[in-house]
């Protein structure tokens, strides 16, 4: 059985730290294809004739995606469904999951206190939330709150 550590260490400094970049670009592009193949499930519904309770349910089950993966899967099918502006943000990797998820997070709470966001204002959070890490997205929201 090969050593995982062994695999490696044949590639140069700079091999080495090209192909993580490669690697994780890949991921992030997977992710976005396996978010648009399962709102395209949910929009056949085809998880019911699987005998699942929801798309959130065969995630877990049919996929085997942890808890928090599905959820945070699921709530971009219902974020892209209800900002359709955001779809190619997403696809071209401008806008993550995990700004989505804080976007979404975030209009969650203020709904909770009466409060609806319309999709102008979802729509200006996109855009000024696109290309930001997480803690910058975060700012982003603390900030248009205050205006």
């Amino acid at each position: 059985m090969s050593n995982l550590k062994d695999d490696f260490k044949t590639f140069t400094d700079k091999a080495l730290l090209l192909e993580i970049v490669d690697v994780e670009k890949h991921i992030k592009s997977f992710t976005v294809r396996s978010v648009f193949l399962l709102a395209e499930i949910d929009r056949r519904r085809l998880w019911v004739e699987q005998g699942f309770l929801s798309i959130y349910d065969y995630a877990q089950r049919r996929l085997g995606l942890s808890p928090d993966v599905a959820y945070r899967r699921v709530t971009a099918i219902k974020f892209l469904e209800k900002f359709p502006k955001s779809v190619e943000k997403f696809k071209n990797l401008e806008l993550s999951l995990t700004s989505i998820v804080q976007i979404m997070q975030a209009i969650a709470r203020q709904e909770n206190k009466g409060r609806i966001v319309n999709n102008e204002e979802g729509n200006k959070l996109i855009e000024d939330c696109s290309g930001k890490t997480k803690n910058e997205t975060g700012e982003v929201w603390i900030s248009s709150k205050e205006s």
